[in-house]
């Protein structure tokens, strides 16, 4: 298949299209090496250096390699970034992503495959680890955008993938089809009432349509024969006959590390880590170090990509469901370096949530996926690996 994957220098995009091209496929980057690094450039791999942003340039690229695939992987991910400089990140993760969806629509493409967040989109999760129908409540600028770029490809989706009338589930809504927040006992119109439902925070009196799905967001039985577009007569070879036209595969990673991830930018707490502790500096923990992230090494995140190329179109959450603390990590890289590692504590910095695991309790039924990597397994890889390439700590 043709594919293009777009991020494809940087730290997980980059991962991807190694693995994609190994698999026999005919890739294309789309990357402005704003952060990602022409090291990471695979060389079998055709290169665009283009912004997201500019949509006559990501234009140009669907005209020239006709992608069959999109793998969406470009984004700004620093959290205290979103915080500090809320419009740029709405500008690259929301206006960018919509250029990628609408020439997507535009010129055939079958599936677009959407790197998203599970970090950062529950917020402080009353129960954990988090499901995929756990209220989104994003606590940054950064759990915003990309829940945005959820919601737009949804609506493509809704437009160009099949029945234009039937909503996507939205991943917020609880397993019985009522919207998170305000009063959980509101039951949404249906077919079997008068079309009238109360939403919290608004008009009590106002009908409003919602169409049912399955619990995930995937079309019910019959929905799936409504051609409303062109697009769904493309050939549709080697991915399911479950939906035809515009496909969508969104997947929520937990926090990625691993080799080729950035030890010198604000987002990755595992590379920063290891880089200064091979540089001999004492690393920083903002906060006391109880606040938890749920790490997923990067060939595992790679791995849920390409099961996503053919998989069931759906959200994913992506992650160990396992909580580890900031102290918990510091003290397996002291195993790992075999050395005592005393790090400095700093105020903890806004936006950032306290607790996250993400239940991939769905992505294992349905995608066939299962972290292989042990937090300690993958941390003495990745370690190994930036011995070995030094020119990534500067």
């Amino acid at each position: 298949m043709r594919i293009l994957v777009t991020g494809g220098a940087g730290f997980i995009g980059s991962n991807v299209v190694d693995a994609l091209v190994r698999e026999g496929h005919e890739v294309a980057i789309l990357d402005n090496l704003s952060t990602g690094r022409k090291e990471n450039l695979n060389t079998d791999a055709k290169f665009y250096n283009v912004d997201i942003t500019d949509f006559e340039g990501v234009e140009r690229v669907f005209k020239d390699f006709k992608p069959e695939i999109l793998y969406h992987l470009a984004a700004q991910i620093d959290v205290r970034k979103s915080v500090s400089d809320p419009v740029f990140d709405g500008r690259v993760n929301v206006l960018g992503s919509i250029n990628l969806f609408k020439l997507s629509v535009e010129y055939g493409v079958k599936r677009v495959i959407f790197s998203s967040t599970g970090g950062a989109l529950y917020g402080e999760p009353v129960k954990l680890p988090a499901t995929e129908d756990t209220p989104v409540e994003p606590l940054s600028p950064y759990g915003v955008s990309k829940y945005c770029g959820e919601n737009y490809l949804n609506y493509f989706k809704r437009l160009y993938g099949g029945d234009r009338y039937a909503p996507l589930r939205s991943a917020h809504d609880d397993s019985e089809g009522r919207l998170s927040g305000g009063d959980r006992d509101t039951p949404l119109c249906s077919p079997k009432n008068d079309g009238k439902a109360r939403l919290p925070g608004g008009d009590q009196n106002a009908p409003i349509s919602y169409p049912h799905e399955d619990r995930k967001g995937s079309f019910s039985e019959g929905e799936q024969n409504n051609p409303t577009s062109s697009a769904q007569n493309v050939e549709n070879k080697g991915l399911p006959e479950e939906t035809h036209g515009f496909e969508r595969v969104i997947l929520r990673y937990a926090n990625v590390y691993g080799p080729r991830q950035d030890p010198l930018g604000e987002a990755g707490v595992i590379a920063i880590f290891i880089g200064k502790i091979l540089k001999g500096e004492r690393p920083i923990i903002y906060g006391d170090g109880t606040q938890t992230r749920d790490y997923i090494f990067v060939e595992d995140v790679v791995r849920a990509n390409l099961l996503a190329l053919t998989g069931k179109e759906g959200t994913y959450n992506i992650g160990t469901g396992i909580e580890t603390s900031v102290n918990e990590l510091v003290e397996i890289l002291c195993e790992v370096f075999g050395k005592k590692i005393e790090p400095i504590y700093a105020d903890e910095r806004p936006g950032e949530v306290k607790r996250i695991a993400l239940d991939g309790t769905f992505a294992k039924e349905v995608l066939g996926f299962v972290p292989h990597y042990s937090l300690y397994e993958g941390i003495k890889k990745t370690v190994e690996w930036f011995k070995t390439h030094k020119e990534y700590l500067g």
